[in-house]
């Protein structure tokens, strides 16, 4: 934007305003807001596109009950815990939770593995687990847990703790 006489006015500018090639004076603020209202709406208008709505694309409780049965892998790369568990077409299920040895210099820690059984119940998109028997002896038994479904299909199951909101993903042994 410039002054009348071709150059932009310095008092105008000092003062944060600017003319317009008709003349008109905008306040320098006026013009940022502006642009700052057109990028926040193109964003909520792309966003809205973009963002996939996981609620509507989850399978129904019967589905996902037939989704479940098989052997399951789950593997924590930060303390190296692997997950194997097995479940039944009525959702009984045995988990095998093996945790290794921290590292050694001798090589004599062995791993810790623990073995669990319960079952699993699927009512409204949510995975209800009741442990009912574990390996750890002081464990507090029967433990109920519920877990959001996120995602479920032939090769992928990923639930979300109600609790703490941990996720997590197993893959179907496919073998």
């Amino acid at each position: 934007m410039k002054a009348a006489d071709g150059k932009i006015g310095r008092a105008w500018q000092r003062a944060g305003v600017l003319r317009n090639n008709d003349g008109v004076r905008v306040p320098r603020f006026m013009i940022r807001a502006l642009s700052v209202a057109i990028s926040c709406l193109a964003a909520c208008v792309l966003g809205a596109q973009v963002i996939p709505d996981t609620k509507a694309k989850l399978p129904s409780d019967v589905e996902i009950r037939q989704s479940l049965p098989g052997t399951w892998y789950f593997y924590f790369p930060a303390t190296r815990l692997i997950n194997t568990i097995t479940i039944a077409s009525n959702g009984d299920y045995v988990c095998q939770r093996v945790t290794p040895p921290p590292a050694s210099f001798d090589g004599s820690h062995t791993s810790l593995t623990n073995k669990l059984e319960g079952t699993f119940e699927v009512k409204d998109g949510v995975l209800i687990d009741t442990l009912k028997k574990s390996s750890i002896s002081n464990e507090p038994l029967p433990i109920t847990f519920s877990n959001s479904i996120i995602r479920i299909d032939d090769k992928i199951f990923v639930y979300s703790n109600q609790q703490s909101g941990d996720e997590t993903a197993y893959q179907k042994d496919v073998r």
